[in-house]
């Protein structure tokens, strides 16, 4: 679907364009309102995505789709209360989710809430997709919230085994500052790149 494509390519305006074209001709398909919702956030009208993501929640039933997307929506608004409410609600109706576990984890940690809940979480997650970027990047930020430094370096070490050879950088750089010391300063920037992504 054209849409999809958009929204990968990160071209919000031709997607929204397309979803609304979509919408047109079948008003009541729950997946081209997400599609949507999620152009219209990425377009900056974060109130409308919103109506559309309630609109689709109150008739999706069990499925956990559109609040992870609601979680995904309000997180990258800065909304992390509203993201976390969200992922929870995920939760709920899919308890091993992994993608609302390793968020609602990253959320937990970074504001020093639950830290036990969030490593716990974050383990689950990896337990699911073991060779997960995100997962074990989030696994790791946990670590270093609770100053478990080997923990955090051996997670790293994995990570960068998993990972090709071009994105192993910013890996290794971050476990050889934390094999040296240079806990603080690491952790402040997996938080900031994990805020970015």
């Amino acid at each position: 679907m054209l849409g999809s494509v958009a929204l990968l390519a990160e071209e919000p305006a031709l997607a929204l364009t397309q979803f609304e074209q979509l919408l047109r001709r079948d008003r009541d398909n729950l997946q081209y309102r997400l599609g949507y919702a999620f152009s219209l956030a990425l377009s900056g009208k974060t109130t409308q995505a919103q109506e559309q993501v309630e609109y689709v929640q109150k008739r999706a039933g069990k499925d956990p789709q559109p609040w992870l997307l609601y979680g995904a929506m309000m997180s990258s608004a800065g909304n992390t209360a509203a993201a976390s409410v969200a992922y929870q609600e995920v939760l709920k109706r899919d308890s091993k989710n992994p993608f609302a576990l390793n968020n609602l984890a990253f959320l937990l940690a970074r504001r020093g809430e639950q830290l036990d809940r969030a490593l716990a979480m974050a383990e689950e997650a990896r337990r699911i997709f073991p060779r997960s970027p995100e997962i074990n990047d989030t696994l790791a930020y946990i670590y270093l919230c609770k100053g478990m430094k080997r923990n955090a370096a051996a997670t790293l070490e994995q990570l960068a085994a998993c990972l090709p050879a071009s994105r192993q950088k910013r890996t290794r750089a971050l476990l050889e500052r934390i094999q040296g010391g240079d806990l603080r300063s690491v952790r402040a920037e997996m938080e900031r790149d994990n805020v970015r992504n």
